[in-house]
């Protein structure tokens, strides 16, 4: 409840004219970035909750913190004060917090949006509130008007607050028209950009990208390795749901590490999902200052290096500067001047974009050839989510645009098993981590052909099992395959035989699989022949013309 006046009256604004004209440019021309900064001002005030309040039908936005909030000075001098200069420090507060602010503009940056904004602030250790109207649309007068010349009604007044807690509530009224319409707007048909989100989703998506929150509970992994554990962190609210930071869906860290270039030290993470990251504006490396996003996610220019890059869309990264770059940072917080180790850095991070864009190639090339010895096998989904799980393979199958068809190739110089061909490939794949284990032996039909096994890290395949046996159907009949290799000449069955068991095995050394001719077309025709004839008079002599014709044919 609020409490009678204790004092009444005006105070000026002040104005540092450097400060003027980057205001008359429209610093902040995105909404959720204006907010933003009232959040990075709440961070410096220590406070370690901030909860903001759409009331689109009023059209006002509340946020609340609970930091320490500004008593009469520092709401006059200071906060009033625009372009106040705070030199920066590297010293960290009682939260052990870097000051994000320094140029004294956060205050202007929601002033374009409303007609009225509102501070009520409480200092911890004072029994007093202060509430301040400032009317933001005389900030945007036509024609000449000394800003300078602006009044700021106050009023200070006893406050239902322990001593002990401080607090800042900036209220937003009379907000703009079109940005309650703007926050109203339900998204557009898909979500590759943040343009195509409802007008509350892309509100949320930008405060997560650029405020100085927390990773999300599930990406610990992140936390742990960006988080100062003397810093104490910050949470924050829309609408009672808790924002955390923004991390793409899927995505794997490919590099972590420490640099540094001359006096800017860093840490950075490398991630990908393997597949295009969405939305696009979440494509490339976010640079952190303070824990406060600069500018949007960047790919260093390496796009102007002359050298095609296909795999970009499915990097990213988070770049913390964790000292040296405080003094280069630019007035707008979107980048820093281009010295010699910005430079450096640069140069270091389009080498990165380069390294793994090329890596990515060669391990869609790996997972090409083994959804190719895979092809074929019953219930693969199951098995193949197995393999993702594991990290044995990374991208899905739909990223390497496999026809739904097995995949055979047109021609082959060796006919290997099924099971060893998989065997082979996955071999190539241990340095993931996984062994791959081969088992012989009689297994049911009813059991997996592979088992994969993350805790065990390994993959076992089973080399008889019943699936992996290759088979022929033909005129209603099954027969079992088998290779081996003997005398074209020796014999009129020059490419294949029949064996008693019922199984038909196949002659690797016989000049037609050398052929451009498909392996399933020599096979399908000379068992023909051979099931065709093996009853006739004469069957041998004839089955040796018909394979002489073969090879006349396809190999003239």
């Amino acid at each position: 409840m609020k409490k009678p006046s204790h004092k009444k009256g005006t105070l000026p604004i002040r104005v540092n004219k450097e400060v003027v004209k980057h205001l008359s440019l429209g610093l902040y021309r995105n909404f959720a970035l204006a907010v933003k900064e009232l959040i990075s001002n709440s961070y410096d005030a220590g406070a370690t909750e901030i909860k903001i309040r759409l009331d689109l039908k009023n059209r006002k936005i509340i946020v609340r913190d609970n930091g320490r909030g500004m008593g009469y000075n520092e709401l006059k001098d200071e906060y009033l004060t625009i372009g106040f200069f705070k030199k920066p420090t590297d010293k960290p507060d009682e939260l052990g917090r870097i000051r994000i602010g320094t140029f004294g503009i956060g205050f202007l940056a929601p002033l374009p949006y409303c007609k009225t904004m509102r501070v009520i602030t409480k200092k911890r250790g004072n029994n007093n509130a202060i509430e301040a109207t400032i009317k933001a649309e005389n900030f945007f007068r036509e024609g000449a008007w000394d800003v300078s010349k602006e009044k700021v009604k106050y009023e200070i007044y006893e406050s239902d607050l322990p001593i002990d807690e401080g607090e800042n509530i900036i209220s937003l009224e009379d907000i703009k028209p079109q940005i309650a319409e703007e926050l109203r707007r339900t998204h557009v048909s898909g979500k590759s950009k943040i343009d195509h989100f409802g007008g509350l989703e892309k509100f949320k998506w930008t405060l997560a990208q650029y405020a100085p929150i927390q990773y999300p509970p599930a990406r610990q992994d992140l936390g742990d390795f960006f988080s100062d554990p003397k810093l104490v962190p910050m949470n924050l609210w829309l609408d009672g749901e808790e924002i955390y930071r923004n991390v793409p869906e899927g995505v794997q860290i490919l590099e972590k590490g420490d640099k540094q270039f001359g006096n800017i030290s860093i840490k950075y993470a490398i991630m990908t999902p393997f597949r295009p990251i969405k939305p696009e504006e979440a494509r490339g490396f976010q640079v952190r200052l303070k824990d406060v996003a600069i500018g949007f996610p960047r790919d260093f220019d390496v796009t102007k290096l002359g050298k095609t890059l296909g795999k970009l869309n499915m990097l990213c990264g988070e770049i913390h500067i964790i000292s040296g770059l405080d003094n280069a940072l630019m007035v707008n917080r979107d980048n820093f001047n281009y010295t010699q180790e910005v430079a450096e850095m640069y140069k270091f991070f389009q080498g990165v974009l380069r390294k793994w864009n090329d890596r990515l190639y060669a391990l869609l090339e790996e997972d090409r050839k083994v959804y190719d010895a895979l092809g074929g096998l019953k219930d693969d989904k199951r098995l193949i989510a197995g393999l993702k799980e594991a990290n044995v393979i990374r991208f899905s199958k739909e990223r390497l645009r496999f026809p739904e068809a097995p995949i055979t190739k047109t021609r082959k110089t060796k006919l290997d098993a099924k099971a060893r061909k998989i065997v082979d490939v996955l071999k190539e794949k241990e340095d993931t981590g996984f062994k791959v284990i081969a088992k012989k032996g009689e297994v049911s039909r009813k059991s997996a052909p592979i088992k994969v096994l993350p805790k065990k890290k390994s993959v076992i395949v089973y080399e008889d099992h019943p699936e992996f046996k290759e088979a022929i159907k033909l005129e209603g009949k099954e027969y079992q395959v088998e290779y081996d290799e003997w005398d074209a000449k020796s014999t009129s069955y020059s490419i294949c035989k029949l064996k008693r068991d019922g199984s038909v095995i196949f002659n690797t050394s016989h000049t037609l699989f050398k052929s451009k001719l498909s392996d399933e077309v020599i096979k399908k025709l000379s068992l023909g022949i051979v099931v065709i004839l093996k009853k006739e008079r004469g069957a041998e002599r004839i089955i040796r013309k018909l394979n002489d014709l073969l090879e006349y044919t396809f190999l003239d």
